[in-house]
């Protein structure tokens, strides 16, 4: 569907889903496959510690400008 302005394609799309329950489960587990995937609680926590870990190495690397310990 591109016509998102459009209430009467959209009305169509919405109908056709009604229409199809296969299609709709279809479409419901692709969308639960790729929340998993893209949004798993391993992989939230992993991205949270490679950021965490970034901004550590950062603020340290400034401290020991600032502190002259990299001189």
């Amino acid at each position: 569907m591109t016509d998102f302005q459009n209430p009467d394609a959209f009305a169509a799309r919405i109908d056709y889903l009604l229409s199809n329950p296969g299609k709709t489960a279809e479409m419901g587990r692709s969308g639960r496959q790729l929340a998993e995937l893209y949004y798993s609680w391993s992989r939230v926590g992993s991205e949270l510690v490679n950021i965490l870990d970034s901004i550590n190495t950062r603020v340290g690397a400034i401290s020991m400008i600032s502190t002259g310990v990299a001189d």
